[in-house]
Parts: C-alpha cells; structure tokens; sequence
C-alpha cells in the first residue's frame, strides 16, 4: 500500500475513535454540570445566621469534595479535548525544529518546492519571522501557492514588550503601557541597564527592533487573515530581510513578521505523500521571547511528529543537548522514540569530517530515526528522509496513539473511583429535624389579595399609557437630534487639524470624519437600551413587590424593602431562584413558579431595531452604500475644515429630519410590552388554574393559602430558615446522585 493510502486508512480509523469518545465525553460534560449543580448549593450557607447550623452546612458540603472533583472532571473534559482533537485531524502535521541556521528552511524548501520568497534560506542570517504551516494540496499544480497569514492581537505584542523590558529592567514601570505607547518606550534608558549581560543584550536588541519600527507593522495587528499568491509579497509579510548583504545597497528588511501568528501555505509537495503537512517553527536561538515554549506547545497540540533540523560543526553541542532534553522530558511519556526524528544537515565541503560523528553520537539516543542528508538535496531529502521517516511513523502511529488514549482511560477510571467515593457520602447524609411553622391560610390569602390590588393598578396605569411614547426611549432619542449637527460633527476647526496633523490628502479628511461620525451616532443611539434596561428592571420589581415583601425572610438581606434597598436591583431574578430551590417540580404551586418564570425571562430592548433604523439613514454619509454621493467640492488638506463642516452639516440635517420621521413608530413599543406583560402576569398569578382534565377548579386564593402554610417555617423563623437550608443542601444532593450515577464517566 502506498504511503498516501497509508496515511488516508489511518486518518480513517483516528475519526472512528474520535466520534466514539465524543459520546463519552459528553457524558462527562453531564456530570460536570450535575457537580455545578451540587456547587451552588454551597452558596446558601451565606444566608443562614446560626452559627452551628452554618458550620454544619459547610462540612456537609466540604466533606463531599466537590471542588477537587471539578478540577479531576475539567482535566479530563480537557484531556478529551486534546485526544478528539489529535484523532479528528484530516491531516498528519509533522513540526520542524531546530536552531537557527541549521538548514531547517532549505529542508522545507526541498520538501515543498517553494523558494526564498516564501520560506527564505539565505546563508548567515535569521530569515523566518514567523511559524509558517506548509501544507501537501496534491490538488494544485506544480508551482502554485497560496499563503493565508494570520495576525497577532495588540494584547499579544504589548505583553511580550513588557517581558521584555522585565528582563532588561525589572524597575521600570510598565504599569501604564498601552499599544500606541509602545513607539515611546524609552530605549536609552533601558540601554543604560544592559551592562553588558548577554540574557539583556538579546532581549535589548529585540525590543530595539520592535519599537524602533513600530510605526512600520502597527496596524497590521488585529487585522483579518490575509490571502496572498503572489510569493513577493508573502517574503515582506513572513521574512525578515531579502537576504542580502546589510552593504549591499539592495538589502532590504522587513519587520511585518513581528505582527503575524501564522503562515498557512499551500502548494504542492515533491513527494507527494498525500495529506502532510509540514509546521516551520521559528529558530530556538530567537531572540524573540517564548520561543521554546511556543515550540513545545506545537508539539504537544498540533503535531503527530517532529524532526529536528541540525548542521552540526563538531560533536552535539550544549544547544544540541538542551534541545533533545527539552523534547524528551517534556514528552517523556508520550513514546517520543516513536516520532522525534533527526536530519543531520550534510552542509557539502563545510561539515564533511563531523556529520558522520555527530550521526553516531545521537544513535543512541531516544529517538525514531536520524539520517545524514543535504537539506539542499531534493531527492536526497524525499526520496531518503521523507519516505523512510513517514514510513516508520505510519508503522508507530498506532502505538502513539494508543499512549494518549491509555492516559485518557486512567484519568477517567480515577474519576470513576472519586465519583463513586462521592456518591458513598450522599448516600450517608440525614437530614435536620425542622421546627414546625404556623397555619399561615390566612396570611396567604392576604398576600393574594395585596398582589392582585397592585397589579390591577399597574395594569390600568399602563392601559392608559400604551399609546404614549415612552418617555425614556422619547427624551433620548430626541437628546440626540436634538444635538446632531452640533456634538456629533467636529467642527471646522477640529477637522482642519486631522488634515495639519496627518499626512493624508483632502479627500482622505472627508472620509475620515464620515467615519468618525457614523460610528458616533450608531453608538449614541446603542446606549439608550442601557437606559431602557433599568426601567425594564424596575417594572419588573413593581410586579412583584408585595410578593418580595411578604416573602424577604427568605432573601440574604432578611428585611423587606426599604428606601436604603437599591432599586435598579432585580428582584424578579432573587425570587426565581428561590422559587427554584422551594418549589422545584412541585406540581401543587406549578403555575406560581410559571408566572416568576415567565417575568423574570420577560427582556425588553430596542438596540436591534433602532440601530436598523439608524444605518438605513446613514448611507449619505457611507462610501460603500449606493446612496452615498461624493460632494461636488474638490476638498485640499491645506483648507478642507470649513468646506468638509459645510458638506457634513448639510447632510447631518438631512439625516436628522429622516430620522425624526422613521423613529416616530418605536416610541410607545416600550409601553405597548409593559402593558402587555402587565396583563399576562396578573392572569397568571391570580386566576384560577387553566388546566381542567380533572374537573376541578383551583382557586389561587386556595393555592396562595396553601403556599404560605407549606413553606410558614422558613417564611417567618429565622431558626426554621437555618435548617431548611440544610436539609434543602441535602434533599438536592440526593436528588442529584442518580445523575452522577447516570452520568459516570
């Protein structure tokens, strides 16, 4: 069988095991969120004041152990992760590491056929910038390329600056760095603290390299994943120099690299093995900080195997050994003499007399294969290295894979044996003797009757308000017409200085501030729903204060209401959650919980619609929509400010006036929801049940009764609330163990 089928029958069988340990990861995501469950509980021990009924509420749930079986549980969701993953590749991904200037590049060259413009291999300088994934597309054509480049954040780059300048100067206060400040680091002063250290010197010459062209890749961070063909420009983007001579007049450097994550390059292999991929990592010898780590983890989460490039002078150096140490321990239970592969780079008339030695030295060491090979070489470095070295990977993949699935199985068999542990305690709890509460019928049916009151008055307010705008959505939506041609456009004065003080032509300006100004209004329009938010919440708090109040003992505060009680706080959501843990599958009070329920998801905002609303009048000053018409004035930078302020308010009237108009419909939909919430919540809380198989009428003045009777104990007695809260810790946690029963990993 051919390699390329090899590797597609392999590829093949990893998918199998990948389908089949996703079904059994999620049964282990289920037993994570039972555990959550089991957590929240914990937080109740905040509301209970006696002391010695909240210590033993906190052993009962210290002594499960529920802490140290999350953190076992989301290991092994992780550690399912990292397996699914590595078996649901379509690919083989094989890392290339190795020093700098070893010959790394002029392998992956020979192995791809792509030349210095791509992955640059000039003599005596540190060409590849960034970590570049070549991959096999047996689909394209000999000489085709196409390269996506992805790009760092700014976080990225601001934190390795900041490690930087640590380990140059750790007095130096970063604390106040952002991104653009980056261009004012102060070099000099850093330069002073250098004093000859050679962990300095590098980290100096790098940090000079980043801020000292920081102007040149700045905006290239955060940018979209980029396409490109054209192999002239993936060297500016990936490189950092052209490869000459710093005297020759036409050395170039680039510095783009420092802002890129990723080259992922396709083009057609010399050996065309199929789907192999190939990742370039950058030199261990970088200045650049994390390098080894960086390389390590590549490893560990995108490759199947490694080869490390070396051209070597004499014996394995001390570099050499760092690195061969670094793998093995690193991976020292991951078989690395299964798939850590040596290249000893043939470097012809310059390693003649140490390539033979070096070569029988590292023979012994704890690796898959090693061959002499001139990385320059194509059909030396296909049809020897790559054939022999994907051959005996194919022939151990099976074995490696098995290694991660073994430790995949333990980590759940001791899950199993902690789960198990946890399930023996549940079973050994008892609960409290609670103290028996009050008839409190009465009290019940006065509560019903102060609720219906209330919102019956709620309900007609806002009968007779839903025609009206509301007045919140009203006032800011008219606080920000009212203001749009005057906070909105920068004026004459400000507009002139964007053109003084940037080197961009008139036109450019206008562009400018139109972008400026578009954005400006989308977000003043998007800040109204903050507004509208807390009045949400306060109606909602309104609906069901008489509730809150007859029921506050059950709350952390155990007060009722008062003027000290913040009013933005939502109580809909207090009350549910309490509801939850009383009532939980309670049919009896089935249609109170609905009711809380049902408040309590009741959201009302107008973000999505007003922002509609808004963009479709925006397109007189968007380039890109087709109403957009550029004004008939020719705008220079040396006087655009007063002709750009003329256009802008012009069309910034014209916008007003639209959306004075368009807006008109959306001022009483606030009102129109309130009513309507209002209406349904009343039916529900106050009418009788709507479910009548049985024949039988509910009264809810019965219900209510019957609500405050059954729960009197923890409404009213502070003692009672304790214990109930205990036993409530415990009735869950029973109630929970045939889920972590079902859920057994």
């Amino acid at each position: 069988m051919e390699i390329k089928q090899q590797i597609d029958k392999i590829l093949a069988q990893r998918k199998k095991r990948a389908d089949a340990l996703e079904k059994k990861r999620k049964d282990v995501e289920a037993l994570y969120a039972s555990l959550k469950k089991v957590r929240a509980l914990e937080s109740g021990k905040n509301r209970i004041k006696d002391n010695a009924i909240r210590k033993d509420f906190y052993q009962t749930y210290k002594n499960l152990g529920i802490e140290n079986a999350m953190v076992q549980v989301d290991d092994v969701l992780k550690t399912y992760d990292s397996v699914i993953a590595r078996f649901s590749k379509d690919y083989l991904s094989i890392a290339t590491i190795g020093k700098e200037r070893q010959g790394k590049s002029q392998f992956l060259q020979s192995v791809s056929r792509l030349t210095n413009d791509v992955i640059p291999a000039y003599e005596g300088t540190s060409c590849t910038g960034a970590t570049s994934v070549i991959k096999n597309d047996s689909t394209m054509k000999e000489g085709e390329i196409k390269a996506v480049i992805s790009f760092k954040e700014q976080a990225e780059l601001l934190t390795l600056v900041k490690d930087y300048i640590s380990s140059i100067d750790p007095e130096y206060d970063c604390s106040d760095l952002d991104f653009d400040g980056i261009e004012y680091v102060d070099l000099d002063g850093l330069e002073e603290k250098v004093q000859g250290d050679a962990d300095r010197t590098s980290a100096m010459r790098h940090l000079s390299n980043i801020v000292n062209h920081f102007i040149e890749f700045k905006d290239f961070f955060g940018m979209a994943p980029q396409t490109c063909t054209d192999p002239e420009e993936i060297k500016k983007i990936v490189a950092q120099n052209n490869g000459l001579s710093v005297d020759n007049p036409a050395c170039e450097s680039y510095f783009t690299y420092l802002a890129v994550k990723r080259a992922d390059i396709y083009c057609r292999f010399f050996y065309d093995a199929g789907k192999v991929r190939l990742i370039d990592t950058i030199g261990i010898e970088s200045t650049q900080s994390g390098v080894e780590q960086a390389m390590l983890d590549t490893v560990k989460n995108e490759s199947d195997a490694a080869i490390v490039v070396t051209r070597p002078i004499a014996d394995p150096q001390k570099k050499d050994n760092e690195i061969y140490k670094m793998i093995t321990s690193a991976f020292a239970d991951k078989a690395p003499e299964k798939w850590l592969f040596y290249l000893v780079n043939h470097w012809k008339g310059q390693n003649d007399q140490t390539v033979v030695g070096f070569d029988n030295i590292i023979s012994s060491w704890n690796i898959a294969g090693h061959m002499i090979v001139d990385c320059s070489n194509e059909d030396e470095v296909n049809n020897q290295f790559m054939k022999t070295m994907l051959e005996t990977l194919l022939n151990n993949l099976s074995t490696i894979d098995d290694i991660y699935e073994k430790e995949l199985v333990e980590k759940v068999e001791a899950l199993n044996v902690l789960m198990q542990q946890t399930k023996e305690k549940i079973d050994g709890l008892s609960e409290e003797t609670g103290i028996s509460g009050r008839n409190a019928l009465e009290k019940g049916k006065e509560c019903f009757n102060a609720m219906g009151a209330q919102l019956r008055t709620i309900v007609n307010h806002y009968y007779h308000e839903v025609n009206e705008p509301n007045y919140i959505l009203w006032n800011e939506t008219q606080k920000i017409l009212n203001n749009l041609d005057v906070d909105i456009n920068p004026g004459a004065e400000v507009i002139q200085n964007v053109a003084n003080n940037n080197n961009v032509v008139g036109d450019d300006v206008w562009n400018i501030v139109l972008h400026y100004v578009r954005n400006e209004i989308t977000r003043r329009f998007s800040l109204i729903d903050d507004k509208l938010e807390k009045e949400n919440i306060r109606f909602k708090n309104s609906l069901i204060q008489v509730l809150y109040d007859n029921l506050s003992e059950l709350f952390a505060d155990d007060k009722s209401v008062d003027e000290d009680e913040n009013p933005e706080e939502d109580k809909t959501a207090k009350l549910r959650m309490m509801f939850e843990k009383m009532l939980g599958d309670n049919e009896k009070y089935s249609q109170i919980y609905e009711a809380i329920v049902f408040l309590d998801n009741f959201q009302f905002n107008t973000r999505a619609t007003i922002i509609q609303t808004v963009r479709s009048q925006l397109g007189i000053i968007n380039p890109l929509c087709r109403d957009y018409a550029k004004p008939e004035i020719n705008f220079y930078a040396g006087d655009c400010g007063k002709e750009i302020d003329y256009c802008l308010t012009s069309r910034l009237s014209l916008i007003e006036e639209n959306l004075r108009h368009e807006l008109m419909g959306l001022y009483n939909t606030p009102n129109q929801a309130f009513y309507a919430v209002a209406e349904e919540f009343y039916d529900r809380l106050t009418f009788a049940s709507s479910d009548l198989s049985s024949g039988k009428i509910t009264n809810m003045s019965d219900v209510w009764g019957y609500f405050f009777q059954d729960f009197s104990n923890i409404i009213w007695k502070d003692q009672a609330q304790d214990v109930k809260l205990l036993n409530d810790l415990i009735h869950e946690l029973k109630a929970l163990k045939p889920l972590l029963e079902s859920c057994e990993a």
